[in-house]
């Protein structure tokens, strides 16, 4: 049996257990989803008619950072059925993923009620009517990378709340930032 490298080629596809045999050090990372299961999910890609209709971060080798009902974590496990593309800078040094680590953990212990998210928001937006972000959308938690990534600090400035899609496209548009690889649900 071949083992996987540690650093996978750029589209490698990988499966839940490959992210468990990651070392500490490799985390967090950037995901995008698409669950196929989940109604929200569904209206989700349906209001923004893109592919990705999630944000996350993979913040250890079982756990999602992942902005529910409110920022909390879960489970590897929860997302088996979901399509997850997992993007990292190869150049981050090790304080700098502490210092996301650091913000991550930061904006977990702040609760359900300070990291609710923005369900009326979306059902306005699914109407084409945008208010004032009040609450929280999944893919403005890309602020994480903000914390130590001056490019995307001024990105948000003008994309303050991104949809998962546009997120991945900004990805894309900056080599620094490269596919660790993608899971598909089996």
């Amino acid at each position: 049996m071949r083992m996987k490298s540690v650093i996978p080629l750029q589209q490698d596809m990988l499966n839940l257990d490959d992210i468990r045999a990651l070392p500490p050090e490799m985390f967090p990372m950037m995901v995008l989803s698409n669950g196929y299961t989940s109604v929200f999910g569904f209206l989700i890609s349906l209001t923004t008619k893109d592919f990705w209709n999630h944000f996350m971060w993979v913040i250890s080798p079982e756990h999602f950072a992942t902005q529910w009902w409110w920022f909390c974590k879960k489970p590897l496990d929860d997302f088996r059925k979901h399509s997850l593309k997992f993007w990292n800078n190869p150049d981050w040094t090790q304080a700098e993923k502490a210092a996301m680590q650091q913000f991550i953990e930061g904006e977990l212990k702040k609760g359900k009620w300070a990291t609710r998210y923005d369900v009326i928001g979306l059902l306005f937006k699914a109407a084409g009517i945008e208010l004032p972000n009040k609450y929280n959308f999944c893919s403005e938690r890309l602020s994480v990378l903000a914390c130590v990534d001056a490019g995307v600090r001024e990105w948000l400035k003008d994309n303050c709340s991104p949809s998962p899609e546009e997120v991945n496209t900004f990805l894309k548009s900056q080599p620094r930032f490269k596919v660790f690889g993608r899971i598909q649900p089996g």
